[in-house]
């Protein structure tokens, strides 16, 4: 997944993300009560992933949430992200 931010300029990441950053990141999304979800090949490869984080902290925005989709660049137009 890490080529991701190499390959396609569709991530607003400019470095390739540590596995410690993606472990903050999903434990401060489960903490906020949001679904972080995996999909895994056959073999138990991660190839993809989506989750909601909250939009805004302000009041009027409490039930706003952004969500994001990666999935493995081989996988485009077979569903999975629609899954996700």
């Amino acid at each position: 997944m890490q080529t991701y931010i190499g390959e396609t300029e569709a991530t607003f990441e400019q470095e390739p993300v540590t596995e410690q950053q993606i472990a903050s990141r999903i434990e401060s999304v489960l903490r906020s009560q949001l679904p972080w979800l995996v999909v895994e090949n056959e073999t138990g490869v991660v190839v993809g992933y989506a989750y909601a984080s909250k939009w805004r902290e302000k009041v009027a925005y409490q039930h706003s949430v952004e969500v994001t989709i990666y999935l493995a660049n081989n996988l485009a137009g077979q569903g999975v992200g629609t899954l996700l």
